[in-house]
């Protein structure tokens, strides 16, 4: 496999077998695949009669996906290879969320309806609007709030060791899903108090999340959608919240979060910036997914600055220090 920095190399076969092998792991992901092979090798006909799947084109799948080290073939048994076990769910590093979820790969093949009509290629492909999607499917919506909860730990929370926190007050994570991100402020800073604000189908299982940690004596949950004005708070959390919506709606939402503020709040916002020409590149891939399923954006630095400022904020601050997620404070405008 070409090293991401020869992109340009990739010829056009490459990119269409590439395809492919992202729609055949998804697969193997959504039947349980992996996580049945987590002992050890089985035999193609046990791994058919567990999934509920036909052994031979089960058995083609596998055998395209062992030249991208997913697993290893010995005769007819299969075994994980490296990147296998990453789809694990059991795996500390597990990628399987973002594989077994409901996502781009699913409405992808719908863009052009996206392009001709600027409408979510989702609402083609799902035959409706992404979050709608979610919110009648309850094991989709499942496994979204794990994919949401692995970007968080991988992406977000290694900023909170870099940023201060106040040693008491609150904090509110608006759209924050099971609240992986708010417990791990409060784990951090014994004396604040936080506030969670979900969907009514997120906030039973935060609760239960919560309960695991011992956090729900210092933690509020409030059902209500993202253009409520939130409950007072020092520190306002919005974590892949904005890339979901188009200017008019996110400022919608930064507008309400500045009419809840203070004067001496402060918002943190955690998002993909889009820095052309530089590293990392996969924030454009990820533009492209918001397009898809939401048709949210991506946007660059100034973009998001400019978004703020019409909503009633000014940045303070911008840090970049982690992977391709950027953390961006920015308190009230008098």
């Amino acid at each position: 496999m070409a090293d991401a920095s020869h992109r340009n190399d990739y010829t056009l076969a490459d990119i269409y077998e590439f395809g492919l092998a992202l729609h055949c792991i998804c697969a193997v992901v959504r039947l349980g695949v992996p996580d049945l092979l987590a002992g050890g090798s089985l035999e193609v006909s046990d791994l058919a009669t567990s999934t509920g799947a036909r052994e031979e084109p089960l058995w083609r799948v596998l055998r395209f996906l062992e030249d991208y080290g997913v697993v290893a073939l010995i005769g007819r048994k299969v075994a994980l290879a490296d990147k296998g076990h990453l789809l694990r769910k059991d795996h500390r590093r597990s990628m399987w969320p973002t594989f077994a979820a409901i996502g781009p790969a699913d409405a992808a093949h719908a863009l052009a309806f996206t392009l001709r009509t600027g409408n979510a290629a989702a609402e083609e492909a799902l035959g409706t609007s992404f979050w709608n999607y979610l919110a009648t499917h309850p094991d989709e919506q499942e496994i979204f709030d794990a994919q949401m909860s692995q970007q968080a730990r991988i992406q977000i929370l290694p900023y909170i060791a870099d940023l201060e926190w106040p040693t008491r007050g609150i904090v509110a994570d608006i759209g924050g899903g099971v609240g992986t991100l708010l417990a791990a402020v409060l784990q951090a800073e014994p004396s604040l108090r936080g506030v969670l604000i979900e969907q009514p189908q997120v906030i039973a299982r935060a609760r239960d999340f919560l309960v695991e940690l011992q956090l729900t004596d210092r933690c509020d949950l409030r059902q209500a959608d993202l253009f409520a004005v939130p409950p007072h708070a020092d520190i306002y959390l919005l974590a892949f919240v904005l890339h979901d919506w188009m200017d008019e709606a996110a400022a919608r939402i930064l507008s309400a979060v500045r009419q809840g503020a203070a004067p001496s709040s402060r918002l943190r916002i955690f998002e993909r910036l889009i820095v052309d020409g530089v590293p990392p590149r996969r924030t454009k891939m990820f533009d492209i997914g918001m397009l898809l399923l939401t048709n949210g954006r991506e946007r660059t630095a100034a973009q998001m600055e400019d978004l703020l400022r019409k909503s009633g904020w000014k940045v303070e601050k911008t840090l970049s220090n982690h992977g391709s997620a950027h953390m961006i404070q920015a308190r009230p405008i008098p």
